[in-house]
């Protein structure tokens, strides 16, 4: 096989056309200058419907959790997330919960929630509670006295989407003071 000498035009095109990434992380792509390699890689796994990692949803809308839960809560309730512990959710807005658990899941991406995923708990088996693996749980907030009285809480994490409230949680990372209520 003989080699080709490419003239600097054709070489700038073969580079522009599968791409070139140079010392500061910057990744050069046709009609798409100046992307990190990261939004190249989300670009690639998120905006390809038939890409096997695709996980993310984009049908999921935030603007309910957004609505309920403070940002501090909000991250509170995702470190406890990966951190696969007990989660309840409760809230007189039974319908909202799966938006809401969908939600938060959209958070930990490209993480999956491989424990158990319940929506909405009725009370006939609110002794589900009684389970030691990790959970997400949404109850129905006239239930929530009952779960308190019945259930070891100790170890759980109870978000109350009505009043805006994390209960079990504390931060492991410190919160920058910026995002922090001065209330």
């Amino acid at each position: 096989m003989g080699s080709q000498k490419l003239s600097n035009q054709q070489l700038f095109e073969f580079y522009l056309s599968v791409g070139i990434t140079n010392l500061n992380g910057l990744y050069f792509v046709p009609k798409q200058i100046m992307k990190s390699r990261q939004e190249v890689i989300t670009d690639l796994i998120i905006n390809n419907p038939n890409h096997k990692n695709n996980l993310y949803n984009k049908d999921i809308s935030f603007n309910v959790l957004f609505s309920k839960l403070s940002i501090k809560n909000i991250i509170k309730v995702v470190q406890s997330i990966i951190l696969e512990k007990q989660i309840i959710l409760f809230t007189t807005q039974v319908w909202e919960l799966a938006t809401i658990t969908e939600a938060f899941l959209q958070f930990i991406y490209p993480l999956q929630w491989r424990c158990i995923y319940i929506p909405y708990l009725p009370a006939e088996i609110l002794d589900t509670l009684y389970i030691s693996v990790p959970y997400i749980i949404g109850v129905h907030l006239n239930l929530k006295e009952r779960v308190l009285t019945q259930y070891d809480c100790l170890d759980k994490i109870l978000v109350d989407l009505d009043q805006d409230r994390v209960i079990g949680c504390n931060l492991i990372l410190p919160f920058p003071e910026q995002l922090v209520d001065n209330k």
